[in-house]
């Protein structure tokens, strides 16, 4: 699940984070789609990180910097390709 997705539903849906951020519902919704259909690929604008912290310690919403981020992972396919590349 993206960034977007998980803290949009943390606080209830795109109304309610669009009210604490001042941005329309439409365009929070956006966040959750990807680039090529004028979405954010999941993430966040940075301006509005430390609002939504700020806010989620204000109502006991569970919600820390990480959680705006993409986790990187490597796939162990590719990994273990790179790993035989190098010994060889």
């Amino acid at each position: 699940m993206d960034p977007a997705q998980t803290i949009i539903r943390k606080f209830g849906g795109p109304t309610a984070v669009a009210e604490i951020v001042g941005r329309h519902r439409t365009r929070v919704s956006s966040w959750q789609r990807p680039r090529a259909s004028g979405g954010t690929d999941g993430r966040i604008p940075q301006e509005h990180i430390e609002t939504l912290l700020a806010a989620a310690r204000k109502r006991g919403i569970a919600l820390c910097l990480s959680d705006f981020f993409v986790e990187r992972r490597t796939k162990p396919a590719r990994a273990a390709t790179a790993r035989k590349s190098r010994a060889a």
